[in-house]
């Protein structure tokens, strides 16, 4: 499945690693780290400025994926096709720009 197509671009895409170190503590009061996976993971938070109609077509989407099926997404700045999941689901706050109401959105996806 593939995260919708909409006319208007991210504003914002920050982008940070996700920490998964495995710590294990010994008696001695040292302690051993390892990575709990064998590639870095990430995770995007996404703003965006949508119409009306995508922002139904957003949640549209939403409500088939929820937060626990994994979808092709394009990263706005880069172009390359990242496997994600929902972490935090997408929001919006209407604003009125230009007298009219456009949708401000934000979502945040993790990398499968």
């Amino acid at each position: 499945m593939a995260f919708p197509t909409f006319t208007s671009k991210a504003i914002t895409c920050s982008e940070e690693p996700i920490d998964d170190t495995i710590t294990s503590k010994s008696e001695g009061g040292y302690s051993q780290t390892r990575p709990r996976n064998t590639r870095q993971r990430r995770k995007f938070t996404v703003k965006m400025i949508l119409s009306d109609s995508n922002w139904i077509t957003l949640k549209a989407f939403d409500t088939t994926v929820g937060g626990w099926t994994i979808f092709d997404w394009i990263h706005p700045t880069t172009g390359v096709t990242v496997q994600v999941r929902f972490v935090q689901r997408p929001k919006n706050d209407p604003v009125r720009i230009s007298g009219t109401w456009l949708q401000s959105v934000d979502f945040v996806l993790e990398q499968a």
